[in-house]
């Protein structure tokens, strides 16, 4: 009950976001979505609440930013002029933080959301980086190359011996398909959940809410239509969620990972999720699916 109530709220807080045209609006939004996220980890409301709540203050943070980026900010006193018998200093009528019911922490934070790359901004949605340390100030050289995180080619080796060969990768990249190595891929312009899906696939589908649950449901029409033969998808374990038990009912069989997953950025340089991942399997190769993932955590087959 409690859950549902904050779910709606997080619907409407969804809802005036997309409607928001101030500075206030976007702030407000910040203030109802970061409030939804501390009650529901108190209340241990569920990673659904949890990830829903942190997505919503994620974007409001952006166009607050954004709106900040697009707003003068007010200069010292510039001259003065006569009132009556005093000389008063002159102000820029441009808006203070104070004056637009902004600290200095949040102008700050919202600014450095806003600058987030589209990649960047994902990797913190999916929480394979945390907030704070994405946009925390760079120190030294700034590091080029994108942001993007790829699965480790021992996982990927596994999934192709299960699956024989992988027909098609509906949520990757160019670079990302050098090691996933799969006949078609689906970027995120050409948005996969668009096109059908035929054959073998691979799955590590977007982490984001709701991004995730749409692409377990679009995995689950293609099997009933039999376009997808067999596939094999890489989650995070958030076993409370509806999209993992929607996945984990389905699924001919599953492998929890020992540990967590090092995805690797463009560079081959390992990240440090904050939680754990599981495999999921669809298809009639159980066996083998769990011959060749046994090694890699543990194996479950849903009755």
């Amino acid at each position: 009950m409690i859950h549902d109530l904050v779910i709606k709220k997080l619907d409407a807080a969804k809802q005036l976001l997309a409607e928001a045209k101030t500075i206030q609006d976007a702030k407000k939004i910040v203030d109802m979505a970061q409030a939804a996220e501390i009650y529901a980890k108190r209340q241990r409301l569920g990673e659904d609440a949890i990830g829903y709540a942190h997505d919503i203050k994620l974007e409001a943070l952006r166009l607050l930013g954004t709106m900040l980026q697009a707003t003068k900010r007010a200069k010292p006193a510039v001259g003065s002029k006569i009132i009556g018998s005093k000389r008063v200093p002159m102000k820029d009528p441009t808006p203070t933080l104070a004056d637009l019911g902004l600290d200095k922490k949040t102008s700050m934070l919202a600014r450095r959301v806003a600058n987030l790359s589209p990649e960047k901004f994902k990797d913190v949605q999916a929480s394979v980086v945390t907030l704070a340390k994405m946009t925390q100030p760079p120190k030294g050289t700034l590091g080029t190359g994108d942001n993007e995180w790829y699965t480790p080619t021992e996982y990927l080796d596994a999934a192709r011996i299960v699956l024989k060969t992988i027909d098609l990768d509906p949520a990757s990249s160019e670079q990302a398909n050098r090691t996933v190595q799969a006949t078609r891929f689906y970027s995120q312009q050409e948005n996969g959940l668009l096109h059908p899906w035929f054959g073998t696939v691979w799955l590590n589908p977007p982490y984001a809410q709701p991004l995730i649950g749409q692409f377990i449901e679009k995995l689950l029409e293609e099997l009933t239509a039999k376009r997808t033969t067999a596939a094999l998808v890489l989650t995070h374990n958030y076993t409370d969620t509806a999209w993992f038990h929607r996945a984990a009912s389905h699924a001919n069989a599953l492998c929890f990972t020992r540990g967590r997953i090092a995805f690797l950025d463009p560079d081959g340089k390992p990240a440090a999720p904050t939680q754990g991942q599981a495999f999921h399997y669809f298809g009639p190769h159980v066996d083998r699916f769990a011959t060749q993932f046994a090694p890699h955590g543990l194996i479950l087959v849903p009755r």
